[in-house]
């Protein structure tokens, strides 16, 4: 069986061939917190995260412990661009 990781990258990859250049990573810990080592690390120019994520245990979730985008935003010096889902994009067409 593969690896989720593998599957991942071989959909990315089919999807974005020759367009950027990209990589994988498996983080661990908060996950704002592991993003912005990691782009420290790589000293990259910009952050892309997912938005908002819909159903009543994501938003008690995120209630509790607070967005992973508006976390990103407070410890980083770099832009963060949220990237809404298809379903939130559509009230907006």
């Amino acid at each position: 069986m593969r690896s989720v990781a593998t599957r991942i990258t071989e959909r990315v990859s089919a999807v974005i061939v020759g367009q950027v250049a990209w990589d994988f990573r498996l983080l661990g810990g908060d996950p704002a917190h592991a993003l912005s080592r990691l782009a420290d690390e790589c000293d990259a120019r910009l952050i892309v995260v997912g938005g908002v994520r819909k159903g009543i245990s994501h938003e008690l979730e995120d209630l509790l412990s607070g967005s992973i985008a508006a976390s990103l935003t407070r410890l980083q010096q770099r832009p963060v661009l949220v990237v809404p889902d298809d379903h939130t994009s559509r009230k907006w067409r």
